[in-house]
């Protein structure tokens, strides 16, 4: 048995530590996110989107983009800009590396949904790791390898579907300026 003394010091100690290490999380969290909550408890960022105008436009009319529930249906040359680093992508709902624990014969990124135009590819996927993030790339597609073009890449939180992007790029959801964004 441990005399009351030491148990009284350990307590005390673990008193103390405990709060700081609390503390410590919430700074940490709340460092450098570069936006605010919503009244509603939803993040914003302080900065619209760097999207054109134009491209904006045509984004915006939800009517003329049918989602994609599968990477097979998506252009190969859109895919490869969505992947991790060995090239994989898991399809939606299926088994990928969401954590930091690697399992080589699995994806690290996953794609959630994507839409288009067949035009304009919007595709929303996310990365695993300590801290799993969701992203959105804006492709214009003409065709082939050649012609593609990234209109946009970012990241926010995990979107349900293409109008709920549309929702996120109104209200600031999402953003362009963090590390992460490739």
């Amino acid at each position: 048995m441990m005399p009351k003394s030491l148990q009284r010091t350990r307590r005390s100690a673990s008193g103390r530590i405990i709060p700081f290490i609390f503390a410590l999380g919430l700074v940490a969290g709340c460092a450098g996110t570069g936006g605010s909550r919503t009244p509603q408890g939803r993040w914003h960022s302080d900065k619209p989107v760097s999207i054109s105008t134009d491209d904006r436009q045509v984004l915006q009319d939800a009517s003329g983009f049918k989602e994609i529930s599968a990477k097979a249906k998506l252009p190969p040359a859109v895919v490869a800009l969505c992947t991790d680093k060995t090239g994989k992508l898991a399809e939606p709902g299926k088994r990928w590396n969401s954590g930091c624990v690697i399992n080589p014969d699995l994806a690290s990124n996953r794609l959630i949904w994507a839409a288009t135009n067949d035009d304009y590819y919007v595709v929303h996927y996310e990365w695993g790791g300590f801290v799993g993030s969701a992203h959105v790339l804006i492709v214009r597609f003409n065709g082939d390898a050649a012609g593609t073009k990234v209109v946009w890449r970012g990241s926010g939180w995990w979107l349900k579907n293409y109008e709920d992007f549309l929702d996120a790029l109104q209200t600031r959801r999402l953003e362009d300026e963090r590390e992460y964004v490739r």
